[in-house]
């Protein structure tokens, strides 16, 4: 694409080039963008399968044409609702506060470092992926309890022997999960009974 447009520079004037451009991004972009995301091979199997360096291509080109975003996004928040709900259903999470937590902090790292990478921590994956976690964690009334007992057991256990720098990222990680939460009245309160 840029070699292309370095040619159109060069060989086109401005107001040519600008209309070439559009009909182009009008023809090659826009019209298939929802049909490339639905293919068997499009965004569910590139989350699914973690293919981080093609959903960046697929970004870099849809994000020419800013309304075709909506499509990756459709497809990315059915997908984080779906295996934080393998998270917070199976049933020897829901026994184990520790584990609970630590594979919520786990998908939630995945999901981040997808958005910074592939989609350059766009605000608006980034809104979509805060609100999949919202609705898919409120599900279970235990998460603000298991929250709460998995940073008990850092403060009193996990943090000791790291250094400041991993204290800070696993503490930033445990707010960032917390952020999501819509108990958060719960998480305090479990907290601080914990606490005392």
């Amino acid at each position: 694409m840029l070699k292309e447009e370095r040619n159109a520079d060069y060989f086109l004037q401005e107001q040519t080039k600008s209309r070439i451009v559009d009909i182009v991004l009008k023809e090659a972009v826009e019209n298939p963008a929802e049909q490339l995301t639905l293919k068997e091979t499009g965004c569910e199997y590139m989350f699914d399968q973690r293919k981080i360096n093609q959903l960046q291509e697929m970004y870099e080109v849809f994000s020419r044409v800013e309304t075709t975003l909506k499509y990756v996004i459709n497809k990315m928040t059915p997908f984080i609702m779906e295996e934080g709900r393998k998270i917070i259903k199976n049933e020897e999470n829901l026994k184990d506060p520790l584990k609970f937590t630590a594979q919520l902090l786990e998908f939630k790292a995945e999901m981040d470092e997808i958005i910074a990478t592939a989609f350059k921590n766009d605000m608006k994956f980034q809104k979509a992926r805060d609100m999949a976690f919202q609705n898919f964690m409120n599900e279970c009334d235990k998460t603000p309890h298991f929250i709460a007992f998995y940073t008990d057991n850092e403060f009193k256990k996990g943090l000791k022997s790291l250094t400041d720098d991993e204290i800070e990222k696993r503490l930033d990680a445990i707010v960032r999960l917390f952020c999501c939460l819509h108990g958060r009245d719960v998480f305090i309160a479990r907290f601080t009974g914990l606490l005392a």
